[in-house]
């Protein structure tokens, strides 16, 4: 892991996008526009590097831990652009032996590559990697051993239930076992939970992966005991994990976690606890656990990246695949959005005289109608453009070099003019505002009976379905009057950041540049950083 590449602008890391992304401070990157590995679809070459795992799980868990650390070094405002592509189930005879020749070449021989066909899935099934990886993303994320909170749900019952917590007193002057008398009283948590039966034992101790199990007999008892059993810094870990979800036992939680080693609170947290396990009030308490719970990305819109030149296949039971996934998800509800610098051009209608009154589908009009009749027709638009659309139509764009997947200039465009401001604070990165005036041309839309519309045409909502004939949605102007500073420095001098923890050949850097932006980006291979070089050279390239 090294800094390849910084001229103040552009900085470029050579190395895993996880380890360096570890490395950065806090809250500093405005947006991410960037593209992981698909999975299954390419080999880069690069022992280590994603898009190689065994199944579409393990995949998408690397992807959750690396999107938690971009999280973390995102603006609360910012906002992510992920690109990603699908793909088919597969199960060629060797890979039926999970064994496929074609992986990274190390040493002069091939390293083993994992079978494609993921488990619960037949062959030719498209896998919606996608949508799994967005889903997960979205999902809340705990640091805990825990992972699922079905599991963290019913180990808090099984401990409100079957537990028992307790503080464990350790008397001044025993031995400690390796030669030293205590000189104080000292305290420990613990945690125990028992039942009758070992499959029950068996289940604490495998959602968890820590502690033992013992078995007592005797004493009168019918039936066996068995025990699970945790100690001292296990036990209070796996206490913060289930806290939220426990019932009847949070205050002895809190009283185990909160404890101190020694002192007169130990003393008396240790006592608390005992009146509580006997039915009688404590006399101290601690405050609740800080919680583990770190909220997901809000998924705010799934953009089509429509590919007017896709990729040719050989199919001839499908459609041709000619579309990828464009995720926007933001750090927090509300977040930096520039809907005035993303304005598409508006499209040529049929007249509204030749739409149906159900709704918004034209009327088919014979062949001789559609080659004499106006497409353009009588509409009134707002002339700053309409609000960008969800399906974005871009061809693919050749390089010259040796890279299998490079990002458009034109896709990579309007993720960083909407999701970054050309000018921020320079003492505390915060964004500045677009002054806009929104005033009526004077002409009004009048819509059809049955048709609403929610969307930029017009600069305004029209929800109501009024009849047709009736005053219409009146069509508004937009114009940048200036900007204005979102905090108190009235400091125009920053930059906002673009990251990309997978740079590729550089071109979100590039876009970034282009625009007056800073950049961050990450690449594990060191051929591609040669290509970045090159491409940063270039002072122009063609969109």
């Amino acid at each position: 892991m090294s800094l390849y590449y910084d001229t103040g602008i552009v900085q470029i890391h050579h190395g895993d996008a996880l380890e360096v992304l570890r490395t950065l401070p806090d809250g500093i990157v405005q947006t991410t526009v960037t593209s992981p590995p698909y999975w299954g679809l390419r080999d880069y070459g690069v022992p280590g590097q994603l898009g190689l795992e065994a199944t579409p799980e393990e995949h998408v868990a690397k992807m959750v831990e690396i999107f938690r650390e971009v999280r973390r070094v995102t603006r609360d405002d910012g906002t992510l652009w992920l690109n990603y592509g699908d793909t088919y189930a597969s199960a060629w005879p060797c890979q039926r032996r999970n064994v496929v020749g074609t992986g990274s070449l190390e040493n002069g021989k091939r390293e083993a590559r994992p079978a494609r066909m993921p488990d619960g899935l037949k062959e030719k099934d498209l896998c919606g990697i996608p949508w799994r990886v967005a889903r997960a993303l979205q999902e809340p994320y705990y640091p805990g051993r825990i992972k699922r909170e079905i599991d963290r749900v019913w180990l808090a019952a099984a401990i409100d239930g079957e537990g028992c917590i307790f503080i464990h007193k350790r008397k001044e002057g025993q031995d400690n076992g390796q030669g030293y008398a205590r000189k104080n009283d000292t305290y420990g948590a613990g945690l125990e939970v028992a039942n009758c039966r070992r499959a029950f034992i068996d289940r604490c101790q495998e959602i968890v992966g820590l502690g033992t199990i013992c078995h007592q007999d005797g004493h009168g008892r019918k039936q066996r005991i068995f025990r699970w059993s945790l100690r001292t810094n296990q036990c209070r870990d796996i206490l913060r994990e289930v806290y939220p979800y426990l019932v009847a036992k949070q205050h002895e939680a809190r009283l185990a976690i909160g404890c101190p080693s020694s002192g007169p609170q130990a003393s008396e947290a240790h006592e608390s606890l005992k009146k509580l396990h006997n039915g009688y009030d404590a006399t101290i308490d601690f405050p609740p656990p800080a919680s583990l719970f770190e909220p997901g990305w809000y998924l705010r819109s799934d953009i089509i990246w429509s590919k007017s030149n896709p990729m040719p296949e050989s199919c001839k039971d499908r459609p041709t695949k000619s579309h990828e996934y464009l995720f926007l998800m933001s750090k927090q509800p509300r977040y930096y959005w520039d809907a005035e610098a993303v304005r598409e051009p508006h499209n040529s209608y049929l007249p509204m005289s030749h739409f149906s009154r159900r709704g918004n589908y034209p009327k088919k009009l014979d062949s001789s109608s559609r080659s004499t009749f106006p497409m353009n027709g009588p509409r009134e638009y707002n002339p700053a453009g309409r609000n960008i659309r969800s399906v974005w139509t871009i061809p693919t764009q050749a390089y010259p070099e040796a890279h299998f997947a490079t990002f458009p200039i034109k896709l990579v465009t309007p993720c960083v003019l909407a999701g970054s401001p050309p000018k921020c604070c320079g003492v505390c990165g915060t964004p500045w505002v677009r002054i806009v005036e929104r005033t009526p041309t004077g002409a009004t839309q009048k819509m059809p009976d049955g048709f609403a519309t929610h969307d930029g045409d017009h600069g305004s909502i029209h929800k109501d379905g009024r009849e047709a004939g009736e005053s219409g949605v009146p069509v508004m102007r937009s114009e940048t009057l200036g900007w204005r500073s979102g905090c108190e420095h009235q400091d125009d001098s920053g930059r906002s950041i673009v990251l990309d923890p997978f740079a590729g050949t550089g071109t979100v850097a590039y876009v970034a540049r282009k625009h007056n932006r800073r950049s961050i980006g990450i690449e594990l291979n060191a051929d591609y950083l040669k290509m970045i070089d090159r491409r940063l050279a270039q002072e122009t390239m063609p969109l």
